[in-house]
């Protein structure tokens, strides 16, 4: 393979599209618990309020960062990403 065709082949590559989302926390309950909620319910987590986000893809972690509101939408500050956001704890 030439280094022209390795070229392009990296240039399509990088143009496929990904979807990226961003987790607050989790908490595993059962079933009953689940069905006795109603709309105005707290759900409580184990996570401090200040701990940061995880920013996912394909529901793996790739990083973390702080929320940031951009005018009247919000955004992520990445903190970390890749191996350094291995440390994340997955509560």
């Amino acid at each position: 393979m030439s280094l022209h065709d390795m070229t392009r082949n990296s240039d399509r590559l990088r143009q496929i599209p990904i979807e990226i989302s961003v987790r607050v926390c989790r908490r595993n309950l059962t079933l009953s618990e689940f069905l006795q909620w109603s709309p105005g319910k707290v759900i409580e987590f184990d996570q401090p309020a200040t701990s940061p986000l995880l920013l996912q893809i394909d529901h793996k972690i790739v990083g973390r960062g702080e929320p940031v509101k951009i005018g009247s939408q919000m955004g992520l500050r990445i903190q970390n990403l890749g191996d350094d956001a291995v440390g994340v704890r997955h509560s």
